[in-house]
């Protein structure tokens, strides 16, 4: 039996309890610093095939730069494919050990990528519903891919967490961002912010260590930033589900 991390009393949905940015981002920093080591691995082995793409296009090693060179779409898309399959599980490990670590638990990431191995078929039908729902809502103006973007907040934990479907999932975020999403929108600024702050410092830097030093550098920093995002985001699912439902991370209980 699949094992899911959550919480009783899961009904109901209704109050707005406070939600508190500052709060949200010090436990976000404080989680990380407990998984970032063996999360960040994850992330970087899920990252090899960008770092290969990103040096072959700065260095024409494999002769593929262009459309009319043999391999070049294979070079192409190869990492694109890649990604899009291992992003569900590498993002399912990370929720795992984030939650439980919220709950007070130490999980090994054996056990945890056992779990998000169970899940995988449900997070890998969520993320590409995110990733075609905030495609088509980009296209339409931009807004309404902002929009479901933050309304997909914490579609990842929710899938998790209480073992549901995609749509399900989407729709279980949907609900616990109702009335906050200005709040996480602004969140997401401040996020951007930080990020587009380390990234220009680190350009040069990679500009000056060559390309593959660089690309190592880049996919060092992606990867940090990758636990980072998955600890914001479960515990933004802790902080909705105390203000909407009265939960605490006492009560939640791991379920085998």
């Amino acid at each position: 039996m699949g094992r899911r991390i959550m919480a009783s009393g899961m009904s109901g949905t209704a109050g707005f309890g406070e939600v508190r940015i500052g709060r949200i981002i010090g436990s976000a920093f404080g989680v990380s610093r407990q998984v970032l080591w063996p999360l960040a691995l994850v992330f970087l082995l899920a990252a090899i095939p960008s770092i290969v793409q990103q040096y072959e296009a700065k260095t024409g090693l494999l002769n593929a730069t262009r459309p009319d060179r043999p391999g070049f779409w294979l070079t192409l898309m190869t990492p694109v494919l890649i990604s899009l399959l291992t992003t569900p599980f590498v993002h399912g490990v990370a929720t795992v050990m984030c939650l439980d670590n919220l709950r007070g638990a130490r999980t090994s990431l054996s056990a945890a990528a056992s779990v998000a191995a169970q899940a995988y078929p449900r997070m890998l039908g969520m993320y590409l519903c995110v990733v075609i729902g905030y495609m088509l809502g980009m296209i339409f103006l931009i807004i309404p891919g902002i929009m479901f973007a933050v309304a997909c907040w914490v579609v990842t934990p929710s899938c998790m967490a209480e073992g549901l479907g995609p749509i399900e999932s989407i729709k279980r975020s949907a609900a616990l961002t109702k009335g906050y999403r200005w709040k996480l929108f602004g969140l997401a600024l401040v996020l951007a912010l930080l990020g587009g702050v380390v990234v220009a410092m680190f350009i040069p830097v990679g500009k000056l260590a060559g390309p593959l030093v660089g690309g190592v550098g880049q996919a060092i920093f992606g990867a940090v930033v990758g636990v980072f995002g998955i600890a914001v985001g479960s515990t933004t699912y802790i902080a909705l589900r105390e203000a909407r439902e009265g939960m605490s991370t006492t009560r939640l209980a791991a379920v085998f």
